[in-house]
């Protein structure tokens, strides 16, 4: 697979990631019993997180869009085990099951970690500077876009930290 098409498909399978998160957050969240006082923390902490994830698949989705880097791909087979992770997640909570906060911000704290500096950090940067020399973008347009996913990637650290800290608050 050439250089351009692996940028495509990883973002836009990087897009339906953090679709898929802030989904996760979100049905996770509308399964918190809303009369648990001591949870608000929670929801407001996992809101946030669900907001930011959106308007990261926003901003991957304008971007690659514009730059015509989106090419629909199989992300199972790309991201694999986070991904089907997080699908299996989503269906339990879809399906109704009750998850104790504290096994699900471990379960989502692995997830961030697996694929927030892997995907933006060790993967689609190197291929963003990789695609100018192959032509895929250029170089004014792919600072540009290394700009948006060191955003992004930033963002992602610190979604670690605020899932850490809400494991710390539920462990004790």
């Amino acid at each position: 697979m050439d250089v351009c098409t692996t940028i495509r498909r990883n973002l836009y399978c990087s897009y339906m990631l953090e679709q898929m998160v802030a989904n996760l957050f979100t049905a996770y969240i509308d399964s918190i019993d809303g009369s648990n006082n001591g949870l608000g923390v929670a929801k407001i902490v996992l809101s946030v997180l669900a907001i930011e994830s959106k308007n990261h698949a926003t901003y991957i989705d304008l971007m690659a869009r514009h730059y015509n880097l989106f090419d629909e791909a199989e992300c199972t087979q790309l991201i694999g085990r986070p991904w089907t992770s997080m699908q299996e997640l989503l269906s339990e909570l879809s399906e109704g099951r009750k998850m104790n906060l504290k096994e699900f911000i471990e379960k989502q704290a692995w997830i961030e970690r697996a694929v927030g500096e892997e995907t933006y950090h060790k993967l689609l940067l190197p291929l963003i500077n990789e695609g100018v020399g192959m032509g895929c973008i250029d170089k004014i347009n792919a600072s540009v876009i290394e700009s948006i996913l060191s955003k992004i990637a930033s963002d992602e650290v610190w979604h670690e930290k605020l899932l850490q800290l809400l494991l710390n608050m539920v462990s004790n």
